[in-house]
């Protein structure tokens, strides 16, 4: 009996070793599975790793950032000799390309891409606005019509709504305004005969400019082209889009290039530049003449948008608004692209009579389209319509200088 309980402990016994046997292989193949996996990091181990590299920036903080610098200015660099680069090529094609050819004029396909903005004040809205608002901007899908004073009859905003759309008050702006700084009367003189003194609202339109491109961007974002105009002032639209469409515009605008043009006069009277065009020495900066038509690609007036309060308060002395906008131009570094030969700062008789014989007028030839001329009253307003409906209805062409030439001034010869 003894001998049957000591076999049975045997046979248990070998049982448990052979099941720990067995366990103890199975847990061995475990580990060895496990042996080659990666073990997690811990809490800790990431914390740690986030603070070696705070540790590295703040250690090496200043000449990161000496780095950061150097390579945004070096990007900047490489942009600004890019447009330099563009601009001399341009102004290269300007003055050696015919800008307008009758294939191109397509202003139908363009309307939607191009807004204006029409200066005009609360003195002489009634009498002038109609003129433009009854021929040549009928056509003109997207405008905004800015004035001294709203209007709800020409849907006309006023300094007031303008100013409060760049954050500015009107009234602060004009208790703080500096006087005009006319350091000779010789200056004096000059700014006595290029402006009319007598009327208030005079004083008040070299406010527009400036607001009035912005409120023009927020009221129609992302158009091709903004301009800016006056309400005498007449404008072709096909030939304008003959203009617009040209190639190396488009190119500019393909590759984010930013255009400013338009008739470039010299400053004067602003910024302490002599009324004759040439300061020490040195040719004044251009800008483009507001009655003639400032154009702006989308590019342009992106880069001015963040710029304008700033270049509002800036050269609050400057007595014209569109010299404010050509300063402001300069502090970008945007350079103008003359177009003086097309777009007119004075009207057609007086052209052909008195101006012509100057730059840069001068350089106009027969066969050049017309974009727009300034200075236009009742009379002419009616005249160009008629005759732009006649030359395009009846030749399916753009209008040129020799069409008006030979109606306003039929003994005027072209060089």
């Amino acid at each position: 009996m003894h001998r049957n309980a000591t076999n049975n402990q045997k046979v248990t016994s070998g049982k448990l070793n052979s099941r720990h046997s067995k366990s103890k292989q199975f847990m061995n193949k475990i580990s060895a599975n496990t042996t080659n996996i990666e073990k997690p990091k811990g809490r800790g181990q990431g914390i740690t790793g986030q603070f070696r590299v705070l540790a590295f920036l703040k250690r090496n903080y200043i000449f990161i950032s000496i780095i950061l610098i150097f390579a945004v200015a070096l990007l900047w660099s490489a942009s600004r000799l890019y447009y330099g680069f563009f601009y001399s090529v341009l102004e290269d094609k300007v003055d050696n390309t015919n800008l307008g050819s009758d294939k191109d004029a397509n202003w139908e396909a363009l309307s939607s891409r191009v807004a204006f903005a029409i200066k005009t004040g609360a003195e002489v809205i009634e009498e002038r606005f109609p003129n433009p608002n009854n021929t040549w901007l009928q056509r003109a899908k997207n405008y905004l019509v800015v004035s001294d004073l709203a209007d709800s009859r020409y849907d006309a905003v006023g300094l007031k709504e303008m100013f409060e759309s760049v954050g500015l008050s009107l009234e602060t702006f004009l208790e703080n305004r500096q006087p005009l700084l006319l350091s000779s009367s010789s200056q004096k003189k000059t700014l006595e005969v290029t402006v009319d003194q007598t009327k208030t609202g005079w004083w008040q339109d070299r406010e527009k400019n400036l607001p009035g491109f912005h409120m023009l961007w927020k009221k129609f974002p992302y158009m091709d082209w903004y301009i800016m105009c006056d309400d005498d002032t007449f404008f072709f639209l096909d030939g304008l889009a003959a203009i617009l469409q040209h190639p190396i515009f488009q190119q500019a605008m393909r590759e984010e290039i930013p255009i400013y043009m338009g008739n470039q006069f010299n400053v004067a009277l602003c910024e302490g530049y002599d009324p004759s065009g040439m300061t020490n020495g040195t040719l004044n900066p251009w800008f483009a003449h507001g009655g003639s038509g400032i154009i702006v690609n989308y590019w342009a007036l992106e880069a001015l948008m963040d710029m304008i309060p700033w270049c509002m308060q800036r050269f609050q002395d400057c007595w014209a608004g569109d010299i404010k906008i050509g300063l402001c131009f300069q502090e970008l570094g945007i350079q103008i692209v003359p177009m003086g030969t097309h777009f007119i700062a004075v009207d057609p008789k007086s052209f052909f009579d008195t101006y012509y014989s100057q730059p840069p007028y001068k350089q106009s030839k027969s066969q050049d389209i017309v974009a727009s001329f300034h200075h236009c009253d009742d009379e002419e307003f009616a005249f160009l319509f008629s005759l732009q409906q006649q030359i395009i209805g009846k030749n399916k062409q753009l209008v040129r200088f020799k069409d008006i030439a030979d109606i306003v001034s039929p003994h005027f010869h072209f060089p």
